[in-house]
């Protein structure tokens, strides 16, 4: 199966609880490509490249996220992989 690129916007209490270094942590683990950072808007923003059944693993993740995060909401967009990354990054 083929990497694609998938958009996440992340809302809930999710700044501020280790989210960007939780999910950087759970990308590595499952050799998930791309990055996160936090958005003004209080959410939290990743693009990540990989195998479909990875990315449904890695959301399954980030909709719990790490212990102290509240998640209310995990938007998804598919788009076409780039392969512009070599390794899962904070920004």
């Amino acid at each position: 199966m083929g990497v694609i690129r998938q958009h996440f916007i992340i809302s809930g209490t999710v700044q501020g609880v280790g989210y960007r270094y939780s999910s950087q942590q759970q990308a590595e683990q499952l050799g998930i490509t791309g990055w996160v950072r936090n958005l003004p808007s209080q959410q939290v923003e990743i693009i990540a490249e990989a195998n479909a059944d990875t990315l449904e693993q890695f959301k399954k993740w980030l909709e719990q996220g790490p212990t102290y995060a509240k998640v209310t909401k995990v938007d998804v967009e598919n788009s076409e992989a780039t392969g512009e990354f070599s390794t899962f990054l904070i920004r």
